[in-house]
């Protein structure tokens, strides 16, 4: 090359560098457009090349959906709302054939005491799934108040969660320590407030289906809303809070006695107060409920406007009613909405779904939710003891089953979110964690 140069004129040199840009300039734009094929590895006909995946959807899915959505992880739902006036006419697009049956409701089922995140080995505060993945309609007390947050298995367990490359939050329940008496309060927010300063958590969630139960009236939750809002600001600046509603007449779509009896049900919880809350408390984050109330559900029906006959409500038809309810209310203009789902945790040894059921499950629990624009469901159940049952979404041990193969298969990990206790696991906090952070990108940790 020195020998090429030193053997022409300078003025050609300096035409031979200026046609070498001008090749480069014009000739890369073409070879950028190129068919894929041209380069190794990346041919759609190549195995080897990474190809999003073919998700039957809905004419009207992607129209429903945030701009910047990947299309290969929602719209798995057979036939999408089409728009907000569904709601008055709600009724199930696929026929209840890939649905779960829902229990009768419990004669014995019980309203009278507030649900918590927190739980201990033997007892657990947060709304749970029966056996047969029909949610229980009672909802256990917590009995105790929040540990210290600097504790060994919340320390542990927020390391873990940020080497396994999840997002953080940290969660307790301070509505039961705001009515059992300021000490008790003061206790548990300072507990919570040093977990929330660990480094790499995000965020604070501080309510978990506010006013279910608990409450005097609609003034008192404000009033617990506005105090610890503003300790949290102060504690822990900078960080998102979050709490968590349960609306339990959404579900219910155009069936006006099932709205009554909800609102009888849950007289502090309805979609108005419940949106008086969210403005009241100014959050970043609220996390509705979803997969509660199956049996309670199941008794009322709703008219199929195609065949006229009368359908009970499962829980596929509930969910649906209630996001295209919150959607046609624009909650999402006051804080990020998103799920908290209850209903794909199992009891016993091993997940009751096949392959086909597992994912008619996240079709309807999950697929139709993040279809509707909601950006995470948060799945409950991981070894989580509530009424001396244990509920989980693995099998017993870390052992897979179709639900959590399908729910990796299904590339949703940026979309899920999981609750977990540091002093319930399976195999330790360390396996758990890596376990669960391979189906799921975020974490709320109880503390």
């Amino acid at each position: 090359m020195r020998q090429f140069f030193s053997g022409i004129t300078r003025r050609e040199a300096q035409f031979t560098v200026a046609g070498s840009v001008l090749a480069l300039v014009v000739c890369m734009p073409l070879l950028a457009r190129a068919d894929p094929g041209m380069v190794p590895g990346n041919s759609p006909a190549d195995p080897s090349a990474e190809q999003a995946m073919d998700v039957q959807r809905g004419d009207s899915c992607r129209d429903l959906l945030p701009a910047d959505t990947p299309t290969h992880v929602v719209c798995y739902w057979l036939t999408p709302p089409q728009d907000a006036a569904e709601v008055a006419a709600f009724w199930a697009a696929d026929g209840g054939a890939n649905l779960e049956a829902a229990e009768p409701l419990s004669p014995t089922a019980s309203a009278t005491v507030r649900p918590s995140p927190r739980r201990s080995a033997t007892t657990s505060s947060t709304p749970a799934p029966t056996p047969t993945a029909t949610p229980v309609e009672s909802l256990s007390p917590d009995a105790t108040a929040s540990p210290a947050a600097t504790d060994q298995p919340g320390t542990t367990a927020i390391k873990a969660a940020r080497a396994a490359g999840l997002r953080i939050w940290v969660e307790s329940d301070l509505a039961d320590d705001y009515l059992a008496g300021a000490t008790r309060f003061q206790t548990a927010l300072d507990a919570l407030a040093e977990a929330a300063r660990q480094p790499g958590v995000i965020g604070v969630k501080f309510a978990d289906n506010l006013a279910y139960s608990g409450f005097a009236s609609a003034d008192d939750v404000e009033a617990f809303l506005s105090r610890t809002v503003d300790a949290l600001r102060q504690a822990v600046p900078g960080k998102r809070l979050a709490i968590g509603v349960v609306v339990p007449e959404l579900g219910c779509g155009a069936a006006t006695a099932c709205v009554a009896a909800m609102r009888d049900k849950a007289p502090l919880a309805t979609k108005e107060l419940v949106e008086r809350y969210i403005k009241a408390s100014a959050v970043e984050q609220v996390y509705v409920s979803n997969g509660l109330f199956a049996s309670a559900y199941h008794q009322h029906r709703l008219r199929d406007p195609k065949t006229g006959k009368q359908q009970p409500i499962t829980p596929a038809i509930a969910t649906r009613a209630q996001w295209l309810s919150i959607k046609a209310l624009d909650w999402d203009t006051l804080a990020q909405i998103s799920s908290r789902e209850y209903g794909l945790a199992h009891s016993g040894t091993a997940a009751l779904w096949d392959d086909a059921q597992a994912t008619a499950q996240i079709n309807a629990r999950i697929g139709t939710v993040i279809g509707l624009g909601v950006p995470t469901v948060t799945l409950w159940g991981h070894h989580a003891v509530d009424g001396g049952r244990t509920y989980r979404l693995l099998d017993a041990d870390l052992a897979g089953n179709p639900l959590w193969s399908q729910l990796i298969r299904q590339q949703l990990r940026e979309r899920l979110s999981v609750v977990f206790d540091p002093r319930s696991t399976e195999l330790g906090i360390r396996q758990d964690i890596a376990a669960l952070s391979k189906a799921a990108g975020e974490i709320f940790i109880l503390v």
